[in-house]
């Protein structure tokens, strides 16, 4: 079984990515506030994370970098941005395995999740 956390600040969003992915066979960890989720994930990470590229409190990209510091778990983007932030990573570097724009298909992101997982698996 794989950890799935999801990082958004959107409540329904997290709720209804959690019930498919818990379909899926997938466990998962849910955060509203960034700030709350990236110290438990550092010392917990997980299999992947799904991660928005705009949260009050904590900019996505800040997110992703911090946590990179300490983990090397695939990050997979939900944003309205996600070209925007594919950009910004690719010039520093440092880029996600995924980005999906906001607004997605459940189905889509799964199937994102599962590549992301096989990838890994190799």
């Amino acid at each position: 079984m794989s950890l799935i956390a999801i990082v958004i600040d959107e409540r329904n969003i997290v709720s209804s990515l959690r019930m498919s992915l818990e379909a899926e066979g997938h466990a998962v960890d849910g955060y509203l506030d960034p700030l709350v989720a990236l110290p438990k994930l550092i010392c917990v990470p997980p299999h992947v994370l799904l991660l928005n590229g705009t949260m009050p409190g904590m900019h996505g990209i800040e997110f992703f970098h911090c946590f990179r510091k300490y983990a090397k778990t695939p990050v997979i983007f939900l944003s309205a941005n996600a070209d925007d932030i594919a950009d910004e990573l690719a010039r520093n570097g440092t880029p996600a395995e995924g980005y999906i724009p906001m607004p997605f298909s459940q189905r889509f992101v799964i199937s994102e999740v599962k590549r992301v997982l096989a990838e890994r698996s190799c």
